[in-house]
């Protein structure tokens, strides 16, 4: 594979893909606020638990996204149309099975633990059982979205990913402006217009996939082999994803039991503040990794490593350039954003946003591993240490922790499973863990240092609330791009930079000639 085409691809995909996200940043913080306004406190909150519960449950869907996205971009990488037929066939088969699964599951267990362990408040036993039986219905369709929308990316279609997750958000800010408009029973409407969505955008992918793809029309069928290998690498991988969902959504009960449901909201609140700016690595990643995937494939594993480590500098840099003024002017953002907020917000987004940060760094190792298909271990090992939160969060929690020392307990969680993925991918990939040291943490450690300095001075002596959060943006993001670019990147990834920027900037240039051309 061309290194340049290689490199024009990625630039034309994470501008889309960077469209995209300016977008539905804008657009889902406002619907949150709006949502909020809307439903209140005790029933914002109690949506993102009652969803908790569910996702807890439905976590084969995330093995399987995972299995399908690397089955379908290893074949694309080894050109064997035979092998992509079957695994595009044996993927709509086993997404079925398991929407089938969680069904069952959602039915018994998860409606026994909601009605059981959650705490509802008074009153709204009812909209709390209807919110989550709309919340399976949701998880049938998004489950057998999954192979359609796995296919968009593995062969780098992201700009139509772009578009339809913009109408995605479009929607969802029409719902709830459309909120308003009803007196009562306003959670239970937002749960069934939020169902609708899920279902216009089921039709939206799949619809695009069969009509650009060849085997976007291949009918759902199970090959053995493909099958067996599909499941052996979905079963290893079910246990960490299994691990990062009790993490994430076990988390989110244990808020609820010792701290209600206004304490919930703050969390949902700080997630999807961290949600809303990881997108800026998000797509980042969906350009790259499924190169990584390919390349691996193709036995290119120098080019494998180059991608690895400048997709990990540049997911943590980009994330760092839009959190560092985010953490240090919260209050005053939230209470622009949101007005009044419940208690807790403010430290929880700051903690979440360093987390993200963390996670960052891991996300194309992540990428890198599955691209193996020999996993085994490596899920042992971190789904081990992941699952190794909710104990340790609880004892917290019982010995008087605050709501902020779950996510402190998830950093150093999160510090340690990285060595431990370097650790384990040297022999998977090949990887030199100095290497990657000297190349990737050591740069971003004195990066994260600096970046901080100017707008903290700038902070602490401006008074005026407006002009601080201007001035403190504006030069954040400056200093800090321009500590990336001489303390974070090399020299050979300074020039990966611009090569990227060009191909972006000749790609619209062309373009437009293009169409210009047309016109005469």
């Amino acid at each position: 594979m061309g290194t340049s085409n290689n490199t024009g691809r990625i630039a034309k995909n994470t501008m889309a893909l960077y469209f995209r996200m300016l977008l539905q940043m804008c657009i889902s913080l406002y619907t949150a606020r709006v949502i909020l306004d809307a439903l209140g406190d005790v029933d914002y909150g109690l949506y993102s638990v009652v969803g908790g519960v569910l996702a807890i449950f439905t976590f084969i869907n995330g093995t399987l996204i995972a299995a399908t996205q690397r089955f379908i971009s290893y074949s694309i990488g080894t050109n064997d149309e035979e092998v992509l037929r079957q695994t595009v066939a044996s993927s709509k088969a086993l997404h079925l099975i398991f929407a089938g699964l969680t069904l069952l599951i959602g039915e018994t267990i998860g409606l026994w633990v909601l009605n059981t362990y959650i705490n509802i408040p008074a009153g709204s036993e009812f909209a709390a059982n209807v919110v989550y039986q709309l919340s399976i219905i949701s998880a049938i369709f998004t489950i057998t979205q999954v192979p359609y929308t796995a296919m968009i990316i593995a062969y780098e279609r992201m700009e139509i990913f772009a578009y339809a997750s913009i109408a995605e958000a479009v929607i969802k800010l029409g719902i709830a402006m459309s909120l308003g408009l009803f007196a009562a029973n306003r959670l239970e409407i937002y749960s069934l217009f939020m169902l609708l969505t899920v279902v216009v955008m089921w039709f939206i992918w799949r619809g695009f996939s069969r009509r650009n793809f060849a085997v976007g029309k291949q009918p759902m069928k199970l090959y053995r082999g493909t099958i067996k290998e599909m499941t052996s690498f979905a079963s290893w991988n079910m246990f960490g994803t299994l691990a990062s969902s009790a993490s994430v959504h076990g988390i989110n009960i244990l808020i609820n039991i010792f701290f209600g449901a206004r304490v919930n909201t703050a969390r949902a609140i700080a997630y999807q503040v961290t949600n809303t700016v990881t997108q800026f690595t998000t797509n980042l990643n969906m350009a790259v990794n499924p190169q990584i995937t390919q390349s691996y494939a193709s036995g290119n594993l120098s080019y494998m490593h180059s991608l690895i480590y400048w997709g990990c500098k540049i997911s943590y840099c980009l994330l760092m350039i839009i959190s560092i003024p985010l953490i240090i002017e919260m209050p005053t953002i939230l209470t622009w954003w949101l007005g009044d907020y419940p208690p807790f917000t403010v430290i929880l987004c700051q903690l979440a946003l360093i987390d993200a940060m963390l996670f960052a760094i891991s996300s194309p190792l992540i990428t890198s591993s599955l691209a193996t298909g020999r996993i085994k271990t490596y899920q042992i090992v971190v789904g081990g240490l992941y699952l190794l939160l909710l104990p340790i969060v609880f004892i917290v929690l019982k010995l008087g922790g605050s709501p902020q020392s779950t996510l402190v307990v998830s950093i150093i969680i999160n510090l340690i499973t990285l060595f431990a993925r370097l650790y384990m991918l040297r022999s998977m990939i090949q990887i030199s863990i100095r290497s990657y040291s000297y190349k990737v943490l050591v740069p971003l450690f004195f990066t994260s240092i600096i970046a901080p300095i100017l707008p903290v001075i700038i902070h602490l002596n401006i008074g005026n609330d407006i002009l601080r959060v201007i001035s403190v943006g504006i030069i954040s993001v400056l200093w800090s791009v321009v500590v990336v670019y001489y303390v974070g990147l090399n020299r050979s990834e300074r020039a990966k930079v611009i090569e990227v920027f060009r191909h972006y900037v000749s790609s619209k240039l062309n373009l437009k000639q293009s169409n210009n051309a047309q016109l005469f």
